[in-house]
Parts: C-alpha cells; sequence; structure tokens
C-alpha cells in the first residue's frame, strides 16, 4: 500500500539525521507548499501584495530545503512518481474549488466591483455566475496541466527508451 510505503521511508527519514539537528520530514515540507498555495487563493484577491510575499517565502523554503537535503542529510531511496498524487492531490484539489467560490463571493460581495447591482437577487444571480465561471476556468486550466504534463512524461519516457536503446547499441558494437 502506497500510505504503508510512505510511512515506512519517513521514518527511514528520521533515522538519517545529521549529529541530532532537528530534521522535518517530506509531510511537512508538502504542508508548507500547500498552506502557501492556500494564502495565495483565498487572500490573493484581498491583498495582492500576498503572492510575491508567498513567492519570496517559498523561493527561500527552496533554498533551505536544499541546503537540507544536500548538506545535512541524505535521504533515502527516492521514488519516482508522475505526479504528487493521493491525498496531497485531494487537498489541493478541494482549496481550489472552495477557493473559486471565496473569491466568487469576494469579488461580488465585498469587493465593490458592481456597485450598481443593490438588489439582493440579482448579485446572488451575478454570485452564480461568477462562481460558475472560475469552476469551468479551474477546470479547464486543470485538465490541460494534467494533458501537458501526461505528454511530458511520454516524451521523457521515449527519450529515456531511446537513450537506452542507443548505449545498448553502443555497448554491443564497442
Amino acid at each position: 500500500d502506497d500510505v504503508d510505503e510512505a510511512l515506512r521511508l519517513e521514518t527511514q527519514m528520521k533515522k538519517y539525521g545529521a549529529f541530532g539537528v532537528f530534521q522535518d520530514g517530506t509531510f511537512e515540507d508538502y504542508k508548507e507548499i500547500v498552506m502557501m498555495h492556500c494564502i495565495i487563493v483565498f487572500f490573493g484577491t484581498i491583498l495582492p501584495i500576498v503572492p510575491m510575499a508567498v513567492w519570496v517565502l517559498a523561493t527561500l523554503e527552496e533554498k533551505f530545503d536544499g541546503f537540507k537535503m544536500f548538506a545535512l542529510f541524505q535521504r533515502p531511496i527516492p521514488m519516482d512518481t508522475n505526479t504528487i498524487g493521493g491525498v496531497w492531490l485531494t487537498i489541493i484539489s478541494t482549496v481550489n474549488t472552495a477557493a473559486c467560490v471565496v473569491q466568487a463571493v469576494i469579488l461580488v460581495y465585498y469587493a465593490e466591483i458592481f456597485p450598481v447591482i443593490k438588489d439582493k437577487t440579482a448579485r446572488l444571480g451575478l454570485f452564480i455566475g461568477v462562481a460558475s465561471f472560475f469552476l469551468l476556468a479551474q477546470m479547464f486550466v486543470g485538465y490541460g496541466a494534467t494533458h501537458r504534463i501526461r505528454k511530458s512524461n511520454s516524451m521523457a519516457q521515449q527519450r529515456l527508451e531511446n537513450v537506452i536503446r542507443r548505449n545498448a547499441l553502443l555497448s554491443g558494437a564497442g
């Protein structure tokens, strides 16, 4: 089972600490990135500076994680995967869907972008329209990203197979 394997690897990683330095595992790394994503999608409309601040924090986090992985700790056997998948993908998808609704509420009811619409029924209709637009846009962007990822993975797999064939031919010829 994938969960048992992930827990086994996480337990192994905790064994390989350097000089008793606290080591947070992959769960905490993913959690930090997902929390930054949540901050952007929920508060980016209210405070437009938030995405820039999150970008700075994510860049610092990337540098610290790189230092942690290459200088302090040697991670156990890495495993190749096509997507982040599993629970994290479900969490991100749920957050994105909720963010579509929250952003629609912010735009229609609080941002005063549509100040001429005072009727509650008209605002509700506008909210439903904006939320539907955001949800459809999310669906199309998600589909496009998934399609591009699958296409790039198949191209990478094909390149790898070509390199393996070429190396086999070269080693057979030499």
